[in-house]
């Protein structure tokens, strides 16, 4: 049965938030490519291997050494606010100081409710809105390059998800106790967990999407809806890997956007242009 024994609206809570950091992320990274920052030439090489390499690296130090995962807490306290707080300046460019501090204020007074952990959401998502804007000012913007990585991250998700260290990254991040301090590990809405790297790659995916006209709206939709039919079929007690909505979303949009240009009127009528010299 279909979302048997699922928390339905917590799962689709966390379906907006995947496809909408993806359609935030596409104008985003597009603004920072037209507002005059220094913006470095893409390395296929570099968009390539280091999503992957940095979401194995970061699994594996936490698999095989539960004590970091304190240290990358820490770092996570500080850096997923600045983050946002970047995201949000580009977005709300009067409003973001408002924003952020608001979200900051529910994720401490709230911590263990609702309010908060949607206020701790929307924090990891601006946080990645701002990875999929800063993607182009760090070498990584060559498109076809980065979605092969991105790609290649959701598979190492699928292994590690299969294998087990996913696992237990995921349960070295949860036996650490934040305190009166709201916990920046993972996206937590009732009873659905969601990792960060799921947020991330979905900034990823916008920047890529960003370089079509309407691209990130679109790819945004369609990994909102993989989301929602993954967690159909598979939410459960176990793990899952919810990587795979975002990659098949690029997927789609491209093979749509591909067969558009091969079926395109304009294309296929188009008169010859004649090369005869005018008189």
């Amino acid at each position: 049965m279909l979302f048997h024994g699922v928390d339905i609206p917590a799962v689709t809570t966390m379906a907006t938030a995947q496809g909408l950091t993806v359609s935030l992320a596409g104008p985003s990274a597009a603004l920072a490519r037209r507002d005059g920052a220094p913006v470095v030439r893409p390395r296929w090489a570099l968009a390539l291997l280091a999503p992957p390499a940095i979401f194995v690296a970061m699994v594996a130090l936490l698999a095989r050494h539960p004590d970091a995962a304190r240290l990358v807490l820490q770092i996570a306290t500080v850096g997923v606010p600045a983050l946002a707080a970047i995201a949000t300046k580009g977005l709300a460019r009067r409003a973001w100081p408002g924003i952020v501090v608001a979200l900051i204020a529910a994720a401490f007074t709230f911590q263990g409710e609702l309010v908060g952990q949607v206020a701790v959401l929307a924090l990891l998502v601006l946080s990645c809105v701002a990875i999929g804007a800063l993607i182009p000012r760090l070498g990584l913007g060559h498109p076809a390059a980065l979605a092969a990585g991105a790609a290649t991250l959701a598979i190492a998700d699928v292994i590690l998800v299969a294998l087990g260290p996913v696992t237990d990254a995921t349960n070295a991040l949860d036996a650490v106790s934040t305190g009166h301090v709201p916990f920046f590990g993972e996206a937590v809405v009732g009873t659905v967990h969601m990792g960060y790297g799921d947020l991330a790659i979905a900034g990823i995916a916008g920047a890529i999407a960003a370089r079509q006209p309407g691209g990130a709206s679109r790819v945004g939709l369609l990994t909102l809806v993989l989301f929602l039919a993954e967690a159909a079929l598979l939410a459960g007690p176990t793990a899952y890997p919810a990587t795979l909505p975002v990659v098949l979303a690029l997927a789609i949009d491209a093979l749509w956007r591909l067969r558009a240009e091969r079926s395109s009127p304009e294309d296929r009528y188009a008169p010859e242009r004649s090369c005869a010299p005018a008189s």
